[in-house]
């Protein structure tokens, strides 16, 4: 898929395939990270950015 411009950055579609999220994308990450489960976790990060970051030097 060809990279697109918007306004002066390059735009191009995130490495998952698809070229941008939808709602229940974040809100499955926050429903995660309420999980009980993970009382006892800090100091992560989570990126929910379809790849973006993972891919960012190609």
């Amino acid at each position: 898929m060809p990279h697109r411009r918007r306004g002066g950055a390059v735009e191009r579609p995130a490495p998952l395939g698809r070229e941008s999220g939808t709602p229940p994308d974040p809100a499955s990450a926050v429903v995660f990270l309420l999980a009980s489960a993970l009382s006892w976790t800090t100091g992560a990060v989570l990126s929910v950015d379809g790849g973006l970051m993972a891919d960012r030097n190609s």
